[in-house]
């Protein structure tokens, strides 16, 4: 089976989406399947050329320049090129970018809706329906993509809270409209040895016996690393020798040091910038946790908390949107109010004053990954949902 997976977003560029499109890539090249993917270059293309490299044989990577805003014109027409050499058996548009191109193309694509999927993150409902631009909303949006939708030979939706979410924009998708969760890459996140641990913590400039919470994210302020670090402030003065580790990077980068800095928290916060895959899967497995307090209202699913889980760390989460479906209450971790630092604290305190509990979770979280989360088991639901039973 030979299928197209198209996505504006992937690796190394940051971003659930993208992280989506690849997992379910190497799923389905697991399973066997034949995929290609279309995406784009990014401005460094040496290290889009190594994460290529990283893909199975039977992933190849297509990658468009891309130049100014007229990326959907040039998404679209090295589509139309690629539908002319092959025959795709399912053509999946994986993100807000390939489901916005195919909208605005899709007289000219007519003939493959029979087999197109669409993967639905919720941005969607934000970008083209809450707030769109005035671009948009001469080229009348809203009603172009809802034709698209209605169209697609299927729906995949990340969590339950973004079926509803889509369902409540446009009610007459709900019959096609599937929930497929995220999966993750589980020989890419696993645990650490103790011998790579110590290497980790030597790179942040930490020595064998310090400790750090780690977080990660795209670095806006709805993400709420403000709130961990608030958090941090206030555990941070009953242990002597622990750090808070920060990877990402974003418009909010400069006002959270300025916070830190005005916390007297100093080189206790070490932030890293944007990392790769590998580098994050290192960073999670040599923490003692992971946390992210995010209070973004359409927060889709919570691909980080699951990647924590598959390294064999308990993760402590904002209780908003699918987060509360990415994180199982005292399985795999902890949700609080996203804006309450202090329980955010005491759960964090918890944990760290409880090894007990926290080796417990550590085991149940990474049981329940490997039970239900692989990227393996998310392309064999999107295959028996979308390809065997029709």
């Amino acid at each position: 089976m030979r299928i197209l997976i198209v996505s504006y977003e992937f690796p190394p560029y940051v971003g659930g989406a993208g992280t989506y499109a690849r997992d379910l890539a190497v799923g389905l090249a697991r399973k066997g399947c034949q995929v290609h993917i279309l995406t784009c270059v990014y401005a460094n293309h040496a290290s889009s050329v190594a994460e290529d490299a990283e893909l199975n044989h039977k992933v190849k990577v297509y990658r468009i320049a891309v130049f100014g805003k007229t990326y959907l014109f040039q998404l679209f027409i090295r589509l139309r090129l690629l539908l002319s050499v092959y025959r795709y058996d399912l053509i999946v548009f994986s993100d807000a970018g390939a489901n916005k191109m195919a909208s605005f193309f899709q007289v000219f694509l007519e003939r493959v809706y029979g087999r197109s999927l669409s993967v639905f993150h919720g941005s969607e409902i934000d970008n083209f329906f809450v707030n769109p631009s005035r671009a948009l909303r001469v080229f009348r949006m809203p009603r172009v993509l809802r034709r698209h939708y209605n169209k697609l030979h299927g729906i995949i939706a990340v969590s339950a809270a973004m079926k509803r979410t889509l369902v409540k924009a446009i009610p007459s998708v709900e019959a096609k409209t599937q929930i497929i969760l995220h999966g993750i890459d589980d020989e890419m996140f696993v645990p650490l040895s103790e011998a790579k641990i110590a290497v980790v913590k030597k790179s942040l400039g930490l020595n064998e016996t310090a400790s750090y919470i780690f977080s990660a994210s795209r670095l806006v302020l709805k993400k709420g690393q403000d709130t961990v670090i608030k958090a941090f402030s206030e555990i941070k003065k009953k242990y002597d020798d622990l750090f808070l580790v920060i990877s990402g990077d974003g418009p909010a980068k400069k006002e959270l040091e300025a916070q830190a800095e005005g916390y007297g928290l100093g080189s206790k916060v070490i932030f890293t910038g944007a990392v790769g895959r590998k580098r994050m899967a290192e960073l999670y497995g040599a923490s003692e946790m992971f946390v992210l307090l995010s209070r973004r209202l359409n927060e889709s699913f919570g691909l980080v908390f699951l990647e924590a889980n598959a390294c064999g760390r308990v993760v402590v989460g904002g209780r908003i949107g699918g987060v509360m479906e990415a994180v199982e209450e005292e399985v795999s971790g902890f949700t609080v109010t996203p804006e309450d630092w202090r329980a955010a604290a005491g759960v964090i305190e918890q944990l760290l004053d409880n090894e007990r509990l926290r080796r417990k979770l550590e085991y149940s979280a990474r049981k329940r990954l490997l039970d239900f989360y692989t990227c393996g088991a998310m392309a064999e639901r999107l295959l028996d949902t979308f390809v065997i039973n029709n």
